[in-house]
């Protein structure tokens, strides 16, 4: 670094010390700084066609300019003359210059501008922050690159939050915060409604964005022009809807403090604190265009009908009904706790199931031979533990195995009347066994493929067999009757298959469910784009009832389906990226989208009762 440095202090020093673009200047790499200079000087403004000698030339100086994300100390002197040189040119074809330079100036490991320099650099950047601003009101921009050409007229204005663009950018592509208080990752299903009490309202101005702006306003500016100058309209929503939950917070999963996301991204001189989660402000409107329906304005649909208390956030729900006794929803999580409600109450029924060892992953009743049903419980470490949640006796105790997480328990009722327990992990084991006594009756998936999730698929009254899908987006449906492993997937039910899928539109199935329908179970897949399709599970084949994703990048977290007691039919999905449920008549095709406020991670549907499972706990609400 610091022989870099020397050289380019030393080219600088040469450049320094000439006008006017004369082309006496040491070269960088094979390009010589001048002669950037003089070619963007005397390009045509409005003729990008002239303007191919220079392009080359500022993406090989860029290149010079940082060295393992810092900027080099001689970029000082340099970027502030390229800037006057091209804040002339057509403003409509310097988005990617824009953006380059964007990006060269936010590097994160870059050292203090010297005290000498500091004045001229930062009046050209605001000079380049306004050229942005001319850009967007010149022409729409791509959706592809309007979020970074924002961002970079942000990073421009010497916002701390413009600081962090490429980690910014690595957050919208792989979906991952740091916590700044243990530095624990965590995804997006930790963010929580809500944001600081500081996110005020704030517009770009003429003079550029003020510094003490908070971050959520500033970010808040940044989604709404991404939503109203990218193109295609509604590709850009989708993406400013991305860069608006940077607005939000997040709840670490490690030391469980609630952070500002912006907080962790850019954290203010004095170090981001922990947030009083009680202080969050809660958006009556989300921000920007696209907006997700509010409760409030669908309650003719779907209303919440109980907050069920709950000291944190659930990964699974279930609903166990038993013939003499109150219904129930149960609710697991990271600590390893399992919540018992009464369903028609919402009162807890008594303090949690305790004994788990690891994190709760799965959960699912067990309809037992007298009539009643257990609950099953499947953990992070490959526990499955079995419970009377009634009176909460433990009847097979969770053990941590070598055999890899339960993702997934369900019920299989077998031909002969008896009902035993499924179970798939991610090591690829999916087993069906006795409940009490854990004893294997049928080893499915042969291959040995991680799975991802399962679900019952019945096929006749008393017969189910087991649809999943492994960690690799393929689809299967396994036959527990049928005692040999490499033949139980050509049994009473088949799978999708690969071309089906393809040409259904689906990139990755994440997770999938039984659908009834008139009399018929349907199977449903949903991709992890959040596209939905139905398939016949006697031929495998699509039903061509399909339902693309509302917007991209929201990741599907969970998948159900019931029938009303009306005869219309519901599939449902939930999102952990965007806080919201959508449900789906298959038969009229009618689509309904709300926001619930919270991260869902799983649901559970018995009639028009829905359960739905977030972040900060669970709640029912009633499907008209």
């Amino acid at each position: 670094m610091a022989g870099h440095a020397g050289r380019f202090r030393e080219l600088l020093c040469r450049l320094s010390c000439v006008s006017g673009g004369v082309d006496t200047f040491s070269r960088m790499g094979e390009f010589e700084v001048g002669g950037l200079l003089q070619l963007m000087r005397g390009a045509d403004p409005a003729d990008p066609g002239t303007w191919a000698g220079w392009r080359g030339g500022w993406e090989e100086l860029v290149d010079e300019f940082l060295d393992e994300g810092a900027l080099d100390d001689g970029a000082y002197v340099v970027i502030p003359q390229v800037i006057d040189a091209a804040v002339g040119l057509a403003p409509e074809h310097m988005v990617d210059f824009w953006i380059r330079l964007g990006y060269a100036v936010a590097a994160p490991d870059s050292g203090a501008v010297p005290a000498d320099l500091a004045a001229g650099y930062v009046a050209a950047l605001r000079r380049a922050e306004q050229a942005v601003v001319r850009v967007l009101a010149a022409a729409d921009v791509p959706f592809t690159r309007c979020t970074d050409l924002v961002l970079s007229g942000v990073a421009f204005s010497g916002h701390r939050i413009g600081r962090a663009l490429w980690a910014i950018s690595d957050v919208l592509s792989d979906h991952v915060l740091h916590c700044p208080g243990c530095d624990w990752e965590c995804d997006y299903s930790t963010v929580v409604p809500g944001l600081p009490s500081r996110a005020e309202g704030h517009m770009w101005t003429e003079s550029g964005i003020p510094l003490d702006a908070s971050p959520q306003a500033v970010l808040a500016m940044a989604a709404s022009l991404v939503a109203t100058k990218g193109t295609p309209t509604w590709a850009a929503e989708e993406a400013a809807e991305q860069l608006s939950v940077l607005m939000g917070c997040f709840q670490c999963a490690h030391c469980g403090n609630t952070w500002s996301i912006a907080d962790s991204l850019a954290p203010p001189p004095d170090g981001a604190r922990p947030l009083d989660p009680d202080s969050l402000v809660v958006l009556d409107t989300p921000v920007p265009a696209g907006q997700p329906v509010s409760p409030t304005e669908e309650t003719a649909m779907m209303a919440v009908t109980a907050l069920l208390g709950c000291d944190a956030g659930v990964n699974a729900v279930a609903i166990v009904a038993g013939s003499d006794r109150p219904t129930l929803v149960v609710g697991g999580g990271d600590r390893g706790l399992i919540h018992v409600w009464d369903m028609a109450t919402g009162q807890a029924l008594r303090e949690p199931l305790a004994g788990h060892p690891d994190r709760i992953l799965t959960l699912a009743a067990i309809p037992k031979p007298d009539g009643g049903a257990w609950l099953a419980s499947g953990g992070e470490g490959g526990s499955i533990g079995l419970w009377d949640p009634w009176t909460g006796e433990k009847i097979r105790q969770p053990e941590v195995t070598w055999a890899g997480g339960v993702s997934g328990v369900c019920a299989a009722t077998m031909p002969d009347g008896r009902v035993l327990l499924a179970s798939a992990r991610t090591r690829g084991a999916v087993r069906v066994s006795e409940p009490v006594s854990g004893d294997i009756r049928a080893r499915l998936n042969p291959f040995g493929h991680p799975i991802a999730s399962i679900a019952p698929l019945p096929v006749a009254a008393g017969y189910t067999t087991i649809a999943g899908t492994d960690q690799s987006g393929r689809v299967y449906v396994w036959d527990p009757s049928i005692s040999d492993p490499h033949e139980c997937e050509h049994g009473a039910a088949l799978a999708p298959s690969k071309d089906g899928l393809a040409d259904a539109g689906h990139t990755f199935v994440q997770a999938v469910a039984a659908v009834p329908l008139r009399g018929k179970t349907l199977l449903a897949t949903g991709d992890r784009k959040g596209n939905l399709a139905l398939w016949d599970p006697a031929t495998g084949t699509a039903t061509g009832q399909t339902l693309p994703s509302d917007v991209k990048g929201r990741t599907l977290s969970a998948l159900t389906a019931t029938e009303l007691p009306d005869g219309r039919t519901l599939v449902i999905t939930g999102s952990t990226q965007g806080s919201t449920l959508r449900w789906w008549e298959p038969e009229t095709g009618a689509v309904s989208t709300i926001d619930v406020g919270a991260a869902v991670t799983s649901l559970a549907v018995t009639g028009s009762t829905l359960v739905v499972g977030h972040t900060r706990g669970v709640f029912i609400m009633q499907l008209a």
